[in-house]
């Protein structure tokens, strides 16, 4: 392969990358926009362009935001948003620990990872 293939097949995967890259941000602006009504706020956001792109963001809040049932509604009217769904069910999750350690952690943060594999990790605080 000479440099010039080496450079058109970056170029290819390089643009393929940012297509990834662009439908994961919609698709966490969509799960943004039906979280923030629960005093959710994007915090850092960070990108990584590799060989496999990443994203790196947080959405931080207060575990007394997060009433289950309003939590329910909402996972029910966005279930074709995987993304939506996934980070519901982590606040969901935040609340059911934090309740269990009746309610010595205030505040939530998801952290959450745009990429393959996605991912979401829940820390309270």
């Amino acid at each position: 392969m000479g440099i010039t293939d080496f450079v058109s097949k970056a170029k290819e995967v390089g643009e393929l990358a940012g297509d990834q890259v662009s439908g994961w941000l919609n698709d966490y602006k969509k799960a943004t926009k039906t979280i923030e009504p629960l005093g959710f706020n994007v915090g850092k956001f960070t990108i990584g362009m590799g060989v496999l792109p990443e994203v790196h963001t947080t959405l931080s809040g207060k575990v007394a935001n997060i009433k289950k049932e309003q939590v329910d509604q909402l996972m029910k009217d966005n279930q074709d948003s995987s993304s939506t769904v996934t980070l519901l069910k982590g606040l969901l999750l935040a609340k059911k620990v934090s309740d269990h350690l009746e309610g010595r952690l205030e505040g939530v943060t998801l952290h959450v990872t745009l990429g393959i594999p996605p991912g979401v990790t829940v820390e309270l605080h």
